[in-house]
């Protein structure tokens, strides 16, 4: 259904292309341990439909300066979807090897934490202060200074769309309500 919004010029986030069967939600604050662990919010542990694959995720670098939290089957639909664009391309071996490199399967420990390798949180400047946003598909962490930054813009970007998404008419006095 969503692949078909999508190809009539509708929908163009990939979040959107297929029926969701985990919806990540919310935003959370957090630190890093010592050993560059977080702590991953049980409601998003829970949020994951299998429950077979609620201790087993993929990390990789996210198109913003954040990290991306997928469910293993999540990245599989990912990498399907990266697959069909750029199969053919001159490039296409060294995309694949872009994402194989930059992406870390991991696993959830017995307290709740997830490990963040220290080059990949070198790679968006994660120090200690973060925060856990989930995203509908996957999860999202940012250094907490530049979401804070960040987040302004993406919630006036919904408020400026929120009457659109709830009532199919254009936002009333510039967004807000």
């Amino acid at each position: 259904m969503w692949r078909k919004v999508v190809e009539s010029g509708g929908c163009p986030h990939p979040a959107l292309l297929t029926p969701l069967m985990t919806s990540f939600t919310g935003q959370s604050d957090h630190k890093l341990d010592t050993k560059g662990r977080l702590f991953v919010p049980r409601r998003l542990i829970d949020s994951v439909e299998e429950h077979s694959g609620r201790n087993h995720f993929v990390l990789t670098i996210g198109e913003d300066p954040c990290l991306y939290l997928f469910t293993l089957a999540g990245f599989e639909e990912h990498l399907a979807q990266l697959r069909e664009l750029v199969q053919g391309k001159a490039d296409f071996s060294k995309i694949m090897r872009g994402v194989a490199g930059l992406s870390s399967k991991q696993d959830i420990d017995s307290q709740g934490r997830i490990l963040l390798p220290e080059k990949m949180r070198a790679h968006v400047g994660l120090e200690k202060s973060v925060v856990v946003i989930g995203v509908f598909d996957h999860i999202e962490i940012w250094d907490e200074d530049l979401w804070n930054d960040r987040a302004k813009g993406s919630e006036q970007a919904y408020l400026d769309t929120a009457a659109i998404f709830f009532r199919g008419g254009p936002p009333a006095h510039g967004g807000a309500q």
